[in-house]
Order: C-alpha cells, then structure tokens, then sequence
C-alpha cells in the first residue's frame, strides 16, 4: 500500500527585487513611458495659462511606470493618449465642483423583492448575488460595508462632501412578461422614486434588461447601460456626482462576458458593480493574490509572465525575445530597506508581513480593498480625469480582473494635481486622511491596507526637499 506523501509546505515569494520602469514585454512593443521631462511638464499649467496648480508630489523617482505585462490594457491598446494637467483642465465638457455642486452621492445596492412565481426569469432576484457554487461559503464572507465606501472616498476626495444617497423606494422586482423592452428578451424593474428614465427603450418602465451569465459564473447579469441611465435620472441638484453601488452581475454589450463597472463622466454617474470582485472567485477569474499591488512590481514575478509571452505556441503575434542578461538591468534591488525605504519598499514590507489567510475577516477586508479602488477610478472619470498613461496609477486602464489587482490604489503625481485642483484639498490632509482609514479598526486586516498604510506614512515622512507641499 502506499503511503501518502505529506504536503510540502507552498514557499512564499519574498519579493527580493522590484522592478520600477515598464516590463521587458513592453520594451517589445509600443508603449514607451513619457522621457523626465515630458513627466515633469505633464504637473504644470502651462506658462502662458493663468492658472495656480496645487502643490503636488515632485519626487517623481518614488512613481514607478505602468508594468504594461502581456494582455495589459496598454498592451493591448498602447497608443492611448496622454492627459497633462493642462489637458485636463482646458477641457469645455468637464464638470467642475461648484458651491452649488461639490458632493459625491454614493447609493447602496437596491433591496430586492421576491418573485411571485410569474416571472419568466425562474428565479429568485435575491439569489442572483450569489456565484453558483459558493453558497455555503458566502455566510463567512461580509459583502463591502456601504459606510466604510463612503469614509473611503471621503478621504481618498477630501476637499468634497461624501454621503449617502437615501431613497424611499428603491427596489429591484420583477416586471409582467407581457411588458419587455425588446423581443424575446427578459427584463427586472428598478423601482425608484422617480420611474421616468432617460432611456427612449425603457422610457417611464424602469426596465432592467437581464440575461444569463455567458461564464456561469452567476445566474443572471443586469445590463449597465439601463442601470445608469436611472442613475441619470435620480441624480440629486446639489450632486457633484452618483456612483451606484450594486451587489449583481452586470455586462454592458452582448459581446461582453461580464463588466465590473462604467462612468459616464459628462453625466456625473458611475455605476459598480461588487459581484466579480468576490475573493471566493479568485480561482475561477485567474486573480493572484500574492502578487497584487505593490507586490505586482516584484521582478521574478513579472519576469515569469514575459517568459511566458514569449512562448510561440502561446501566442500568434511575433515577440522579441530579451535575454535575462539585459533583463538584470531594469533591476532595482531593495538596498537599505529597513535605514531609508521608498514608499514603494515600505508598502511591500507591510504586504509581506501581513499574508491573507482565509478568515472571514481578511476576506472581507480583501473585498473592501478592491471595491473602494475600483469607486474611486470610476468617480475620477467623473471628474474629467481620462486613463493614465503616465505611472502605475490608480486611474489606468484595466484588460482583466488580474491586471487590476495588480495596479496601485492611488494616485500618480500628475492625476493627483488634477484631484486637489478639483476638490479644493490638501496634499498632507488627503494622505493623513487616508491614513487614519487604513489604520482606523479591525476591519482594515490585511495586506493591503496595511501596505497602503505604509505607502502613505513613509510618504508623509519624506523629507521637505524631496517633496514639494510640506509633507
């Protein structure tokens, strides 16, 4: 008989080396990083503009560039154009924060009622939230709290009013089948305050066009464009803006497999969506956690991803190969990590040392982390801001679930300008404000506050001549 073997014990990546310019991959193709003097006029106004921009971070060396790994947005789509603050800020259509107009609404998911048994969907609305598959396992796993959002984004945009929006009525419920949007095609009603939307397909029904999840992953999917459209016509006078919080599955077009989120910055709204972002389905979405912000930036790790790419039977495009030699020079060893770290090291120190475990309380702080990144992308769309071409950055692009873990909570000096010019904040409030969530409670285990944490405070004490705006 044989015996079985013991379990050798799985040996965790220490992240001995970081790389902070893009990835050999990138070097391959098309995406080069703007030279240091593009960066540095990317913070100003320029010359002749009478403008007085905010003090932002000048120490640029402490920004690392976007990593641009295989299937990366901004490999997939390099030639997306680059938003100075200048740029940003001539532009005609962008919403501006008023007296009248500076508060950020945040709206929970709608409560949902149960189906009669009329409805042609099957199914119970309620049970939609939860992927197939995981149902015993969500009990331990508490969905990203509604207030602890909205404390985020009040720090992450200090300068703005951040609060609740309240809604009397605001109820997903199933809709008669003698009524659909289009033919053969199901539908769910929102019901809010105000039924009237701007939409000419669902105009004055709520409609909710639903269809079955293409990857199974969910029951059901709800279609953003008719959610945001509510939105539209629920925004408050005094909105700054709205993000709409929900807990389903959502896809935008029919070609999409799902969607976590959308901004119609010209409007003022954004929708999120909390289902994908789910830790339970790390597996099934091919996110890896040990390797996530800012351990995203660990040279062994982003190595064996363009090794990989250059596989030809991997791939049809042709590459070019880089050899590890000239791979030695991108680099940046971790020197004198404990005397004199970089924000960068800080943050990976505290990352390494606080490993998810599988309680419900690491989990749930997990999916806060990925929900308040993803709010605060979305509300800076709604602020004019476009993706980020510049440094890894909390506003670039994102191709796929495993390359958005991979990006940086916060922002790149250049976008950072933008977020005080337009919120009226302080550099050293917002970090501090940031900070102090982070650190607040309990709730907060895990790596990844207690990396960005650690980003911040080391941040915050770099010394005068290396940051401009009294940090």
């Amino acid at each position: 008989m044989k015996m079985p073997q013991p379990k050798q014990k799985q040996v965790r990546c220490s992240h001995p080396s970081l790389l902070t310019t893009p990835s050999p991959h990138a070097l391959s193709f098309k995406y080069k990083q703007p030279t240091p003097r593009q960066l540095q006029m990317a913070l100003k106004p320029n010359s002749t503009a009478n403008i007085l921009a905010p003090p932002t971070r000048t120490d640029l060396e402490n920004f690392p560039a976007p990593l641009v790994l295989p299937d990366d947005d901004l490999d997939l789509n390099s030639e997306q154009p680059a938003q100075p603050f200048q740029k940003w800020h001539d532009i005609k259509s962008r919403n501006k924060v008023t007296d009248g107009r500076r508060t950020i609404y945040v709206l929970a998911p709608p409560a949902v009622e149960k189906a009669d048994g009329t409805d042609e969907s099957d199914c119970d609305i309620g049970t939609w939230t939860i992927p197939r598959g995981h149902g015993l396992s969500e009990s331990r796993l508490s969905k990203p709290s509604h207030q602890d959002i909205i404390s985020y984004l009040s720090a992450f945009y200090t300068g703005i009013t951040v609060k609740p929006l309240i809604m009397p009525t605001y109820a997903l419920q199933p809709s008669p089948k003698t009524k659909t949007p289009q033919r053969g095609q199901k539908y769910i009603r929102l019901a809010t305050a105000s039924q009237a939307t701007k939409s000419k397909l669902n105009s004055k029904s709520g409609c909710i066009r639903i269809r079955k999840s293409p990857d199974g992953i969910y029951p059901y999917q709800l279609n953003l464009g008719d959610l945001l459209n509510v939105a539209m016509d629920i925004l408050p006078e005094d909105a700054y803006a709205l993000c709409m919080l929900t807990d389903h599955d959502l896809y935008e077009d029919e070609e999409d497999t799902f969607t976590c989120g959308r901004a119609y910055g010209g409007r003022s709204v954004c929708i999120v969506s909390t289902a994908r972002y789910n830790p339970l389905l790390d597996k099934e979405m091919g996110v890896e956690r040990e390797h996530a912000w800012p351990a995203s930036h660990c040279l062994a790790y982003i190595n064996s991803l363009c090794e990989l790419e250059e596989q030809p039977s991997l791939k049809k495009r042709k590459t070019t190969s880089i050899s590890a030699s000239k791979r030695t020079k991108y680099n940046l060893d971790r020197e004198n990590t404990e005397q004199n770290p970089s924000p960068l090291q800080a943050a990976i120190a505290a990352f390494s040392a606080s490993p998810i475990t599988e309680t419900s309380a690491s989990l749930s702080s997990l999916y806060l982390s990925r929900i308040t990144r993803t709010t605060s992308h979305e509300l800076g769309h709604c602020l004019g801001i476009a993706h980020c071409t510049y440094y890894a950055c909390i506003m670039q692009s994102s191709a796929s679930l495993s390359e958005d873990v991979r990006q940086p909570p916060d922002l790149c000096p250049v976008d950072l300008a933008k977020v005080l010019f337009a919120t009226g904040g302080d550099l050293k409030g917002r970090y501090m404000a940031l900070l102090e969530f982070c650190e607040r409670d309990e709730s907060r285990e895990g790596p990844h506050f207690a990396a960005l944490g650690a980003w911040l405070r080391t941040s915050l004490s770099l010394k005068d001549r290396q940051v401009h705006g009294d940090l």
